[in-house]
């Protein structure tokens, strides 16, 4: 995939404004689900990271059902500088059955063409993150999960898309922000739990199963491998996070499978 991706000049550029046959055929009308990937741009990426992420790339397909949502977004030093890199609903036409598969406008051929270039994009994007490397002292990754969640409910609500079922994190999970400033994340701190309630709604993300990789190793630039001990603060910290927020599980991987 990353030749064919690095081949891609103009080609690749197209995808994002209409490359693909989205603007006839309303993908977002078959699914029933938002899966949101948070890139946390505060993580000095290596080899291993990258390698993690990019064998990530198609189980994250996977995951998609028939016209399901998908939203890549970036982790800052502030919640406010959250980016939206990518925003674009699986391209697979619905089974409508037989009858209703005859008289669909949906074109399985041009839903099969428009999910290749669909995973070109993702991979595209992917290794300008990669390659692009940028430097934080903060990292904003709990208010930037609220703030998201909370987004999509206000959406949801509307009718203006599909409920939240699903959070991606590629991130080292080090939160240094201005309620939990580093090194509270790795330490056991009540004070620092009760903090979470003001961070995230309570009850965001019910229903939402969460998924985190790229975890366990320091954000020193070496990024040597964190203590075990400093580990368990942290999975323990972010567990007791995304229990304030109602979250259906939460789950670290060392990569998505």
């Amino acid at each position: 995939m990353l030749r064919r991706v690095l081949a891609l000049t103009t080609f690749g550029l197209l995808t994002l404004s209409g490359g693909w046959a989205a603007a006839a055929t309303d993908y977002c009308q078959g699914g029933t689900k938002t899966i949101v990937f948070l890139i946390d741009r505060t993580t000095a990426f290596d080899e291993i990271d990258r390698q993690d992420l990019v064998t990530g790339l198609d189980p994250l397909f996977s995951y998609l059902g028939s016209g399901d949502r998908l939203i890549v977004q970036s982790v800052n030093d502030d919640f406010n500088r959250s980016a939206r890199l990518l925003d674009f609903c699986k391209a697979q036409c619905p089974d409508a059955g037989f009858i209703g598969n005859l008289m669909s406008t949906c074109s399985t051929i041009n839903a099969r063409r428009d999910l290749v270039l669909q995973k070109d994009e993702v991979a595209r994007v992917m290794m300008r993150v990669l390659q692009e490397i940028e430097q934080y002292e903060r990292s904003d990754i709990m208010a930037t999960i609220g703030s998201v969640s909370k987004d999509l409910a206000f959406a949801t609500q509307a009718g203006r898309t599909k409920p939240l079922r699903m959070m991606i994190l590629f991130s080292d999970l080090l939160e240094n922000s201005q309620p939990v400033p580093w090194p509270q994340i790795t330490q056991s701190n009540p004070r620092t739990k009760a903090k979470f309630a003001e961070i995230v709604q309570q009850g965001a993300l019910t229903g939402v199963d969460v998924v985190a990789f790229g975890v366990g190793r320091s954000h020193a630039p070496v990024r040597p491998a964190l203590d075990r001990q400093s580990l368990t603060r942290v999975d323990e910290n972010w567990r007791e996070f995304f229990r304030v927020a109602g979250a259906k599980s939460f789950r670290v991987v060392r990569r998505l499978e």
